[in-house]
Order: structure tokens, then sequence, then C-alpha cells
């Protein structure tokens, strides 16, 4: 047995020798150990588990202490136990059971459930080190601690990163042609960087976040006809605010889910002549919003993240690529 699994014995022992310090009030009108045997039962049915853990402690202290001392001290210096009594035995197994009541009990996290736990824990070990019944106190310890741990897991806290995000996204911009009067469509192809973070909520299933980042970059822009206008980097600045939610891998902590990206951008095409005509804007979207898909990988820390989506109003094209790291 490792050095680590002698200590926890050595302070499950400790904590189980103070079974002389409770009150005396749930077994002082027990004069027999059947009469105390039959009791314990009947606490169990009206499920008054702590109550029965103290008529069995008692019931330890009062007809069973030698014995119990004695099993107490050949666990904690690791050694082979021979024989244990049926009754002692009997009561051993009623209180662990008791403690995984009082662990099955608890529906929601608070300091009782993490000292029922605690408690639920510390006998277990001792369980262990007498060797009693192993395959089922061993089933029932794996199903405490699958309850604890999803009671844990359940609770939400907060998360934050940091990350670098390369976005593409295209747009379309209208003029009107007042010397000939036609109409015309110019497209824009942008590709900005964006520096920013997220704040949020987590558990072991779910996130919600909201992340913003500031974007600088340009845009290339073509027309139907490159007389009509032509610029190979029109500049970029804005930010994006985009609130999410994903669902997340247990076992690496990935996840995947939706964003709403809002974005604004400066830039901006002003009013111009070309072959001899007159081009008016008449309309440049400065304000966006889209919906993506998200898709988030860990690696520790670092993360890698990807969207696609499409804009709500133009129902253009948006992606983005991410490197970030995760606090």
């Amino acid at each position: 047995m490792d050095v680590s699994t002698a200590n926890t014995r050595m302070v499950m022992i400790k904590t189980l020798l103070l079974f002389i310090i409770f009150s005396f009030s749930a077994f002082a009108e027990v004069t027999s150990l059947d009469e105390g045997l039959k009791k314990s039962p009947q606490l169990r049915a009206k499920k008054l588990y702590r109550e029965d853990i103290k008529l069995n402690q008692g019931l330890i202290k009062k007809f069973l202490s030698s014995e119990h001392i004695k099993l107490s001290k050949l666990v904690k210096n690791n050694e082979s136990v021979d024989s244990i009594s049926p009754e002692l035995q009997k009561i051993y197994l009623t209180i662990y059971a008791d403690y995984y009541q009082l662990v099955l009990q608890n529906k929601e996290t608070s300091t009782q459930t993490t000292s029922d736990f605690e408690d639920f824990n510390r006998f277990y070990q001792f369980i262990d080190g007498l060797e009693i019944k192993v395959k089922v106190v061993n089933r029932i310890y794996d199903k405490a601690v699958a309850h604890y741990n999803a009671l844990e897991g359940s609770v939400y806290k907060k998360s934050s990163s940091l990350y670098l995000q390369y976005i593409s996204w295209q747009e379309k911009v209208l003029l009107d042609n007042t010397t000939a009067g036609t109409k015309h469509k110019l497209n824009i192809t942008n590709k900005v960087t964006c520096l920013g973070g997220d704040l949020g909520k987590e558990n072991e299933k779910y996130h919600f976040y909201l992340d913003g980042c500031a974007m600088i970059g340009s845009g290339t822009v073509s027309g139907q006809n490159e007389s009509i206008y032509a610029q190979a980097s029109l500049p970029l600045m804005g930010f994006k605010l985009a609130p999410g939610a994903s669902l997340i891998s247990t076992s690496s902590r990935s996840r995947f889910g939706l964003k709403f990206p809002f974005m604004y951008s400066t830039q901006k095409i002003s009013d111009f002549d070309a072959d001899g005509n007159s081009y008016v804007v008449k309309k440049k979207e400065n304000f966006f919003i889209a919906a993506a898909l998200y898709g988030r990988w860990n690696f520790k820390n670092l993360y890698i993240s990807s969207e696609l989506g499409k804009f709500v109003i133009q129902q253009e094209a948006y992606w983005a690529f991410g490197l970030g790291l995760a606090f």
C-alpha cells in the first residue's frame, strides 16, 4: 500500500476513534445489543439516517468498544484482519449504508453536502481496510462518488479567456448611377484581425458567455466591371460583440454551440465619378447581425475555435478562426 493511502487511512482512523464524543441520547435507553439492533431498522425506515448513525456508534461504544479499537489499530497499521464478530460487521455495514443515503439525499451543493461525502469517504476507507463485502462496498462507493461528482459538476463557475481571431465576411453595396439612371452593386470581401476575450459561466455540461473584440483590417472592393470601382485595400476598423451558448464534452472540455455576433465597422465608400458617370452610394451597411455555429477544441488552457454562419439581413457568409487562452 502506498504512503498516501496509509496517510488517508490514518486520518480516517483518528476520526473514527472520535465515536466516543457524541450525544448519548440516541442509545441511552438501550439496555442490550439486540435491543439496539432491533431499533436501528425503525430509524432507517423513517429515513432518520443521522440518528441511526449515532445509535450504531453508541452501540459500538457501549457493547463492542474493545473489538472496535482492536480493528481500528489493525487497519491503521495496514495489518490483516482475521475475523470480525457478526454483530460488529452488521453495524459497520449499517453505518456505511446510512452515510451513503445521506450522500444521496443531497440534491445540490452545500457545506453539508461536502461534509456528508467526506464522512462517507472516511468510513469507506475503514471498511475497505477491513475487506468487508468488498464488491458490494465498492459498488456503493462508486455510486456515491458519481452522485457527488454530478452535484459538483452542475455548479456554474466563472469562465474567461483571451483570444485572437481572423474573421472574413462578404457584403454588398448598392449604387445609383445618377448620370445614366441605372443601379449597380459593389462586392466587398473583408478580412480582419480581432483581439479580445470572453466572460461567462460554465459547469460540466454548459457554457454561457459574451465575447467581444476590436477589429482592424481591410476589404477588397469589386464591381460589375472594373471601370465602375475597384479597390484592393479599403480600411476597416470596428468591434464585435457575440453572446453564445455551448454544450461541453465532459472528456476533452471541447464545446459546440451557437453564437450571435453583432458587428460594427467604420468602413466607408464615398460617392465617386467614373467613366463620365456620377455614382451615389445608396446603401452601405456598417452594422451587422449574424447567426453562427461555434466550435472550440481545448488543449489544456489553450484552444482553437471556429465560427461559420450568415448575416441576418444580407445573407452573406461569415466565418472566423481563432486561437485562445482560457483562465
